[in-house]
């Protein structure tokens, strides 16, 4: 009765394992990917296509063609990201010099799956004069 139970066991396990297709997904993989489809699609001036990976909420900072040239400006360095519910929370360096925020969360429509809600590197580069928008909380 053991050997059966060991033998259901070591099929089942077999079974799992080939089935199973899992490995493990980093945040800061996410983040590099979302910028870098952000700053592509900021290249072609498809606001529409741009408003599915970027919120609205992030160009009201200021008009759009001004968001797009600071997308496309922008040079990120990733420093730290980590899954925050709901989303993903990121420290970064742009331009190797600003320390900056970023949260980005799920989202159906993006073509990434992913969208950017705030984006602190963006206050940065838009209002230079103003130390107090460069570094965050």
């Amino acid at each position: 009765m053991v050997i059966r139970f060991n033998i259901l066991l070591f099929c089942f396990f077999l079974l799992f394992g080939r089935t199973a297709n899992s490995h493990l997904i980093f945040a800061d993989e996410i983040v590099e990917k979302q910028i870098s489809a952000i700053q592509k699609v900021a290249k072609t001036a498809d606001f529409n296509e741009l408003l599915t990976l970027v919120s609205s909420s992030v160009f009201e900072l200021e008009d759009g063609e001004e968001v797009r040239k600071a997308l496309l400006a922008a040079k990120i360095k990733i420093l730290k990201a980590k899954f925050h519910h709901p989303g993903i929370f990121a420290t970064v360096l742009e331009n190797d010099i600003h320390l900056s925020n970023i949260t980005m969360r799920r989202h159906e429509k993006s073509s990434t799956g992913w969208i950017l809600v705030r984006a602190g590197f963006l206050e940065c580069i838009m209002n230079q004069d103003e130390d107090s928008f460069c570094i965050e909380d």
